[in-house]
């Protein structure tokens, strides 16, 4: 009997619909649970407080070209960062030129 392919495929497909029902049962929990995480955030009644933006929405609506920012974000900054980001990409062992390594180690000796 246990030699009897019939058999085999009948244990095979026993174990394949145990695996999918028990696959089917964790996607359907793991929604149910994603679910209420998502409603358990949501509190009906609740705002945020504007006191401490209205003055400045107040300034923006009365005057829009006053309230702009006057100074301009410093370049020299960025400029700097560029900068240091290009050293240290043309340190990098790939962007190094082997036969100007070779020279200057010849000439430190």
């Amino acid at each position: 009997m246990l030699e009897d392919y019939t058999f085999w495929l009948m244990i095979i497909a026993i174990i394949l619909a145990y695996v999918c029902v028990a696959v089917a049962y964790e996607l359907a929990l793991s929604r149910e649970e994603a679910r209420q995480r998502r409603h358990q955030g949501e509190s009906p009644g609740q705002g945020i407080d504007v006191s401490s933006i209205t003055p400045r929405v107040h300034q923006v609506r009365e005057n829009y070209a006053a309230a702009l920012h006057t100074a301009p974000r410093a370049i020299s900054v960025r400029t700097g960062l560029v900068a240091a980001s290009r050293r240290f990409i043309a340190n990098l062992p790939f962007f190094r030129d082997a036969k100007a390594e070779h020279e200057i180690q010849r000439d430190e000796v």
